[in-house]
Parts: structure tokens; C-alpha cells; sequence
């Protein structure tokens, strides 16, 4: 009988999907392991206690657990959304009351020398409570209560997350708009916040002044093309306000009611030059490896800004600068290849679900995983 079940979970599986997230997983444990080697004393791969080993130890426990997964009955995960949601829940209320800064957020729990992340497991319970709601009550999106529960499913964990001053984690439960677009959202919407994210990027690279002045320009320039109707002439003042509002507000609490790590962090996106010294010395001497690969790179193991440790946390938020330096631009495209390909692959299997449980569980994911890797190239 096990035979025979294992043998239905070996077929069930998408070999493909399988491929390329190994792939992915290989990459990264290569390329940490590239970025801690030393020519002269060079580390043991599998050796626990270096950044390597420990990481070939994560991929053995991460493979034992997928397994374990997939050995328990679908209908386990199905009824079970809602407990697990809670204890992300707690676990995001321990780390508010006990955990310790550290860069400036508050988003770990240490135990020992092991650390735990609970909003890493915030975004999978998210998911799963989320795709749990829809199936439950076939929602529809629009302005109503469903909708408006739907929301709150995600905000509460991105509330708790944002109050640890996680940044970065709380915008990515912002992913969760592609979801809500599949399942019936208005294009509208996700244009809208295309649009804002537009205003909010050249809020800081054009300046609130000059946007300012542009934006009524081009207001003022409208209303020549367009039929003066009253009703236009509301609707263009709305959307000017609206616009204006919104750059003025993102000025107002990014210098005055932001800390000021989290301040330095987003304008040395847009000027880094401004925070060579301090925040934006990663951003910087990232991009000077980077280019340091030119298009072939400098060959596996062979990174010299690497080996000189001119970035730090390379083995970590800055594993890409790794990957550019030693396999050049060609090496880049190739690993941006494979992710683009899993990710579309994701989005493909969650369409090819029976139940709304698994679609909308298979975009969320799809969903996170786009903005992290939006988020790595970009930020």
C-alpha cells in the first residue's frame, strides 16, 4: 500500500517544476559558496558551521519536509489553513513583545544560536488562508464585504510585520494584488497602483517640486484635448488631487515620520551616490562587481571583489553581485532565464488546479516569489 502511494506522489509531481526549483536551489548554493572562498584556506562545502554547509543542510531538511508534505493527505491542508494562520499570528505577536533589533528591524526570534523569521512563515500562512477563503466561499471580487475580508486576511499579518520595521517583508504581502486581479479584481486597480509606484519612484529621482509643476502641466494640457463637460473637468481634478496628494503625503512620511534607516534606505535607491558611506556603500560596490564580470565574468571561483569581501552580506541580500561578477553578464541572463521560466511554470500548474484552493494558493505563491525577484533585481 505505502509502494503504491509513493508511487501516485512520484506520478503527481511535475518533473519540470521539480527541475527548475532545484536548479534554482543549486545556483544559490554555489554561489554562497563562492562568495565565503578563500583561495588560500578554501572551505569544505558540506562542512556545518560555514554559510555553505549550513545551506546544503537547509536544502536536505527543506527536501525531507516538501516529502513529508506530500505524503499527508491534501485534505490535511485543506481544513487546516485557518490553525496554521493563528500561530503565525502568535508568533508575529512574540517577536512585537521579545525579539531584539537587529539592522534596525525586529523580525527574529532567537533560540540559542538558531534563529527564527516568523513572517517568512506569515507569507505561506497568508497564502494558504487565503486560498482557504475563496474556496470556501467562492468570493467575488468587487466593493463588498467579501472583498473587504479578503483584505483584512492580508493586513493583519502586514500590520504586525510593519510594526517590527520589517520593511521589506511588509511590502511584500502587496504581491497578493496580482491574486486578487486573477480572481476578478478590475484592471483598473493594479494600473492604479502601477501608476502610484511611478509617482512614488519619481517623487525622489524628479523631486516633489518638478512633479508637481509637470503634473499640472500636463493636467492643464488634458483639459485642452478633452470635452470641457463638467463632469470631465471633476474627473481630471480629482485624479490631479489625488496625484498631488500622494507625492506630497509619500515626501511628508518618508522624511518626517520614518526612522531614519528606513529613510536612508529608500533614497539610496534613487541616489546612492548621496549614501556611499553609509547605506547605499552595498548598492554601490554591487553594481562595481557586477560590472566587474563584463560579459563572460571572471570564471567560477575566481571573483575578485568577492574574495575581497568588498560587499558585505554578499552571501545573503547581495548573492546576485556574486552570480554577476563570476559568470558575467551571460550568466546573469541565464539565471534570470530560470526563474522567469519557474516562476511561468507556477502560474501554469496553479491553472491547471481543480479547486480554488489550489489556484489561488498557486498564485499567491507565484505572486511572492515574482515580487522577491522583482525586488533582487531592482532594490
Amino acid at each position: 500500500m505505502i509502494e503504491a502511494n509513493n508511487r501516485s506522489i512520484l506520478k503527481d509531481l511535475d518533473v519540470t517544476t521539480v527541475l527548475l526549483f532545484y536548479s534554482i536551489v543549486i545556483i544559490g548554493w554555489f554561489s554562497i559558496y563562492a562568495a565565503i572562498y578563500v583561495p588560500n584556506d578554501p572551505p569544505a562545502m558540506f562542512e556545518i558551521g560555514n554559510r555553505a554547509g549550513n545551506q546544503a543542510l537547509w536544502i536536505f531538511i527543506a527536501t525531507i519536509l516538501a516529502f513529508g508534505i506530500l505524503v499527508v493527505d491534501y485534505r490535511f491542508w485543506l481544513n487546516s489553513p485557518f490553525i496554521f494562520y493563528c500561530l503565525s499570528f502568535i508568533l508575529l505577536l512574540i517577536v512585537l513583545a521579545y525579539a531584539k533589533a537587529t539592522k534596525g528591524a525586529s523580525s527574529w526570534i532567537e533560540i540559542g544560536s538558531f534563529k527564527l523569521q516568523p513572517s517568512e512563515f506569515g507569507k505561506v500562512t497568508t497564502s494558504m488562508m487565503f486560498a482557504k477563503y475563496f474556496d470556501d466561499n467562492r468570493v467575488k471580487i468587487g466593493i463588498n464585504r467579501s472583498t473587504g475580508i479578503a483584505l483584512l486576511i492580508i493586513l493583519i499579518p502586514a500590520i504586525l510585520v510593519i510594526l517590527q520595521n520589517d520593511t521589506g517583508s511588509f511590502l511584500v504581502f502587496a504581491a497578493f494584488i496580482f491574486v486578487l486581479y486573477r480572481e476578478g479584481l478590475h484592471f483598473l486597480f493594479p494600473l492604479t497602483g502601477l501608476a502610484l509606484a511611478f509617482l512614488f519612484i519619481g517623487t525622489f529621482i524628479i523631486g516633489v517640486i518638478p512633479l508637481t509643476i509637470g503634473l499640472v502641466i500636463f493636467a492643464g494640457l488634458a483639459l485642452l484635448v478633452i470635452r470641457r463637460r463638467k463632469q470631465n473637468v471633476i474627473l481630471l481634478s480629482a485624479l490631479l488631487g489625488i496625484c498631488l496628494s500622494f507625492i506630497h503625503g509619500v515626501h511628508f512620511i518618508v522624511n518626517s515620520v520614518f526612522q531614519d534607516h528606513q529613510k536612508a534606505r529608500i533614497l539610496a535607491l534613487f541616489n546612492p551616490e548621496d549614501y556611499a558611506e553609509n547605506t547605499a556603500y552595498q548598492t554601490l560596490n554591487s553594481m562595481y562587481a557586477i560590472g566587474h564580470g563584463g560579459f563572460w565574468g571572471r570564471g567560477y571561483l575566481k571573483g575578485e571583489l568577492t574574495q575581497l569581501e568588498l560587499v558585505p552580506e554578499q552571501f545573503t541580500d547581495f548573492i546576485f553581485c556574486t552570480i554577476g561578477e563570476e559568470h558575467g553578464w551571460l550568466g546573469i541572463m541565464v539565471v534570470m532565464g530560470i526563474l522567469i521560466t519557474f516562476l511561468v511554470r507556477l502560474i501554469y500548474m496553479a491553472e491547471r488546479q481543480n479547486t480554488i484552493f489550489g489556484r489561488v494558493y498557486g498564485y499567491s505563491v507565484a505572486s511572492i516569489l515574482f515580487f522577491h525577484f522583482f525586488y533582487w533585481q531592482f532594490c
